[in-house]
């Protein structure tokens, strides 16, 4: 109604203006009136506010879910002093561009667009979608800010979170690619976007984006691939704590797949960290050898959950198949609550968000009182001296595992005791995701591959 309104008025006051013009008149100059506010800078943009009446119109079933985040109340939880607060106004409104340190000193001024700190109407009250979209008035004309949302600098401008995902892996995929054309030539296809393009995992998840197509302009990981902004159905507004089929689980026959459920917040995680590989897949490395041995890296769900490394013949893994040692039971949301632990504001260390994504030691420490480093009860040495103990097992190139596995190099025995050394080894976590499984697969390697070298000694055999 508002458009319609401002349009109406504008066809009327264009009627007049032409009448006028026709007739030709000009009456005597009136008076001077009194002079006006000053304005400030301005692009003729404006900001309208009120999301479910101004974009509702259109996307009625995106502002409905809008109305259940902490956004649609951002302003009316303010309380007290907080309610006044110029600091804390500017990011529990819209359109607020001008900025304030915690002191309440003016940083920088914005732009005169009518948003809360140039008119504080209530309209403009609340996180309202063109806080994230940019300005749509007058006219609903101006084409809504997107990519600033994608590669979450606009995410960035109030949540403190922002600055430690920049530190991240997900954070810094384009610049450890060596830029944006080289992460795209590398990602930017299928089955590979689909967890490391944001605007592909989007689309996988969100009926709004539905068959969408990320082009070479798409970006990495980042707060809106993994937070939903426009609806609250999960905790966090997270995308997808949905169960996940994992496709080679280990086993007798080797051919069955497994599903990864009940991990709370932590099944978001999973959805891209798990293995890709299947059973043919598996087969065929250990036939053929591979450029890329072992699982897709970032297996480290199925090293959790103790499943997915290959299974050699003749070795025993079923007592240790599928035994977690960290159970939903000890950490309710399973990898959200080791690498993503937040501090307060009354902490010495002062506040953390988490989104490093590193693991803490505090964590640890709830539980396993007295530690003082991830190597709790000798786990991560006892695993690096099993990889050592395997590593000298196998091809080596200038004093390291070689990195591709063939027939020519590698002998049968050692393609199918590398895997657990690429598995252990792509995981990173050195035995704490689950010490029983770790330790088992690369004794199991060890065993096999050191018989498998004797008999070869003993007969002369390579195999």
């Amino acid at each position: 109604m508002r458009v319609h309104h401002l349009h109406v008025g504008l066809l009327v006051a264009g009627v007049l203006a032409i009448g006028f013009m026709m007739i030709g008149c000009e009456g005597p100059e009136g008076p001077q009136g009194p002079a006006g506010p000053p304005g400030g800078p301005g692009d003729g943009q404006v900001y309208l506010g009120n999301s479910a009446e101004s974009c509702g119109h259109c996307h009625a079933a995106t502002t409905e879910a809008w109305e259940g985040t902490g956004h649609s109340e951002a302003y009316f939880a303010l309380t007290g002093d907080n309610a006044t607060d110029l600091y804390c106004l500017q990011c529990h409104t819209t359109g607020f561009d001008d900025r304030y340190d915690h002191d309440g000193n003016l940083i920088s001024q914005g732009l005169d667009r009518d948003g809360f700190d140039d008119n504080p109407r209530d309209a403009v009250k609340n996180v309202h979608c063109e806080a994230c979209h940019g300005p749509m008035g007058p006219a609903l004309t101006h084409a809504p800010e997107i990519h600033k949302g994608l590669t979450g600098e606009t995410c960035g401008s109030c949540h403190p979170a922002y600055a430690e995902y920049i530190t991240s892996r997900h954070g810094t995929a384009i610049e450890r690619a060596g830029g944006h054309e080289e992460w795209w030539a590398e990602f930017g296809r299928n089955p590979c976007w689909s967890c490391h393009v944001s605007e592909k995992f989007i689309a996988n998840n969100d009926p709004d984006w539905a068959g969408h197509t990320p082009t070479a302009e798409s970006w990495q990981v980042t707060c809106v691939t993994c937070h939903d902004p426009h609806q609250a159905g999960n905790p966090g507004q997270l995308r997808n704590v949905g169960s996940v089929v994992s496709p080679y689980g280990g086993g007798d026959n080797g051919t069955t797949s497994y599903t990864i459920s009940g991990w709370g917040n932590g099944q978001l995680c999973v959805q891209c960290h798990h293995a890709r590989r299947d059973s043919a897949n598996i087969a065929g490395q250990i036939a053929r050898g591979s450029d890329h041995p072992g699982p897709h890296p970032s297996s480290q769900g199925d090293m959790v959950a103790g499943r997915a490394c290959y299974e050699i013949p003749g070795q025993n893994y079923a007592d240790v198949r599928g035994t977690m040692l960290h159970t939903t039971g000890i950490l309710a949301d399973m990898c959200v609550e080791c690498h993503i632990v937040t501090r307060g504001f009354g902490d010495p260390g002062g506040p953390a968000y988490g989104h490093t994504f590193a693991p803490q030691l505090s964590k640890c420490q709830t539980c396993h009182s007295g530690a003082t480093s991830f190597d709790v009860n000798g786990i991560q040495t006892q695993v690096a001296n099993l990889m050592e103990q395997l590593s000298t097992l196998l091809p080596q190139e200038n004093g390291e595992v070689r990195a591709a596995m063939d027939t020519v190099n590698w002998t049968l025995a050692q393609r199918q005791a590398g895997y657990a050394y690429f598995f252990v080894h792509d995981d990173k976590s050195h035995g704490v995701h689950n010490r029983d499984y770790t330790i088992r697969i690369l004794t199991n390697a060890i065993n096999h591959l050191s018989a498998a070298m004797t008999e070869e000694r003993q007969t002369g055999a390579r195999g």
